[in-house]
């Protein structure tokens, strides 16, 4: 049986100026009385992220997802600020933007700092889990060829719901 996990990344915005501001640790740690491993960190400052649990259900998930934004909103409202997904990098006047400390980014920082530089952008990332390793490769290179699709739809929401770019 196939199942599927999702992980989300926010910037922070500021209710007002609608600059990113670098208080994703303060959010993170915020919502974690709620959500616990569901959210975390991310690269930078300015980003927060929150994942679902692996589901067999599609509806569960998407619930849970419903569930964690929520969440996320909440505590980044109470710091004056929207949670927003972009898939631009949005660093306002801030360079290098600032980065979130530990041990995971610090060893990208030695590595590829020119590139963490222009790492605030948001991403999706879906996890499907397969039964075995051949099986996870066949299902791979079956879905290569729609990735662009995929990536499409992986934004796609009912009528009046907030969609990609905007802010929660």
């Amino acid at each position: 049986m196939l199942s599927v996990g999702v992980e989300e990344e926010f910037l922070l915005v500021d209710t007002v100026s609608r600059a990113v501001r670098p208080e994703g640790p303060q959010v993170a740690v915020a919502a974690a009385r709620e959500l616990g491993h569901r959210v975390g960190t991310e690269l930078t400052c300015y980003q927060v992220k929150g994942r679902s649990t692996p589901h067999t259900c599609m509806s569960e998930a998407a619930g849970e997802l419903q569930t964690v934004q929520a969440a996320l909103g909440r505590a980044a409202a109470r710091r004056g600020l929207r949670i927003a997904s972009s898939g631009s990098p949005i660093t306002g006047l801030v360079a290098p933007v600032p980065l979130t400390p530990g041990p995971r980014y610090a060893e990208s920082l030695s590595l590829f700092r020119a590139l963490d530089d222009e790492q605030s952008a948001c991403a999706c990332h879906v996890h499907v889990g397969v039964a075995d390793p051949r099986e996870a490769i066949e299902v791979s290179n079956h879905l290569r060829p729609w990735l662009a699709t995929l990536t499409a739809l992986s934004r796609a929401v009912p009528d009046g719901a907030a969609g990609h770019g905007q802010l929660r």
